[in-house]
C-alpha cells in the first residue's frame, strides 16, 4: 500500500499557544518575501509579533482569526489569519464588514499539497459565516 506523501494534517482555530509559532511563520513569511535568509532582527519581529497574537487570540478579538495546519505528530506546518472590520459605507448602503485574509504560510516541505487552499478556504467559510460582504487576499 502506497503510503502518503505527508502525515496527516488538521486545521484548527489558533489559540494563544500557538503565538510564538504564528509569529515565527510570520517572521518566515516576511524573509521569504524580501528574498533573504533570517536576518538578526527577525528575533526581535517574532517576539512583537509573538506578542500581539498572544494578547490578540487570548480575548478573543472579534476582528482577528487565525488557524494553524497541525500534523498528527503536533508540528505546526502552516497558517492563516482572518482580519474583520467595519466597513466604510460605499453610498446609502449600510454599514456592514470587510475581511482581509493575510498571512499564509506553509512551511517548504509541505507546499504543493493543497494545504494554502485548504488554509484559506476555512478562513472564507469564517468570513462567509460573519457577513462579510468585501474579501480581499494579501498573503
Amino acid at each position: 500500500m502506497n503510503e502518503p506523501p505527508f502525515p496527516a494534517i488538521v486545521i484548527r482555530r489558533a489559540e494563544p499557544g500557538d503565538a510564538k509559532t504564528l509569529g515565527a511563520m510570520r517572521a518566515a513569511q516576511q524573509s521569504e518575501i524580501r528574498g533573504e535568509v533570517a536576518r538578526a532582527d527577525d528575533a526581535e519581529f517574532v517576539h512583537t509579533t509573538s506578542d500581539f497574537f498572544a494578547r490578540e487570540l487570548a480575548v478573543e478579538a472579534t476582528w482577528l482569526h487565525a488557524w494553524v495546519a497541525v500534523t498528527d505528530e503536533g508540528l505546526t506546518v502552516g497558517s492563516v489569519v482572518l482580519i474583520v472590520v467595519p466597513t466604510i459605507p460605499r453610498g446609502a448602503e449600510a454599514v456592514g464588514l470587510d475581511g482581509r485574509i493575510r498571512n499564509v504560510y506553509v512551511a517548504p516541505p509541505f507546499r504543493r499539497n493543497g494545504l494554502a487552499r485548504r488554509l484559506t478556504l476555512v478562513a472564507v467559510e469564517r468570513a462567509r459565516e460573519l457577513g462579510v460582504g468585501r474579501l480581499a487576499l494579501g498573503a
